[in-house]
């Protein structure tokens, strides 16, 4: 069973990488884990923003258009992903409850508009209701 979770992470961690790479397989991407990608993509048309800057925020996430279409994350079934190294940190939220728990090491989110930062340290959880807005830091090995 670890071996098999293990090249599950692993195949996802590849997919990631190459995702990042590529607008167009960002675009796909966004196509299909956002409910709003066609307003999200609109708004980034509008400010000329090139997509691959979307995700390539660092420390202090931060969305570039004044909190407006933020990307929602489509949740219609029980899905469990890593966050993996490549991951890019940007501000989300999603049409279904989402559960972060931290297996190693610690997890470092922000929500806003409350401005806070949440740290969740290994074996720890937290449940995050669906419209809260948040983007969780890159995880480290």
């Amino acid at each position: 069973m670890d071996r098999q979770m293990g090249e599950i992470l692993r195949k996802q961690e590849q997919q990631e990488q190459k995702a990042y790479r590529s607008a167009e397989m960002l675009v796909d991407m966004m196509r299909s884990d956002f409910v709003n990608s066609t307003e999200v993509l609109s708004m980034l048309d509008q400010n000329a923003a090139h997509l691959p800057e979307l995700f390539r925020l660092t420390d202090a996430p931060v969305w570039p258009f004044d909190g407006k279409s933020i990307p929602i994350r489509r949740s219609e079934q029980f899905a469990a992903a890593k966050h993996t190294l490549c991951q890019i940190p940007y501000f989300h939220s999603h049409d279904g409850c989402e559960l972060i728990y931290v297996f190693r090491g610690c997890c470092k989110q922000h929500f806003i508009p409350a401005d806070t930062t949440l740290v969740l340290r290994e074996k720890q959880a937290c449940l995050v209701h669906p419209g809260a807005i948040h983007a969780i830091e890159r995880c480290h090995e």
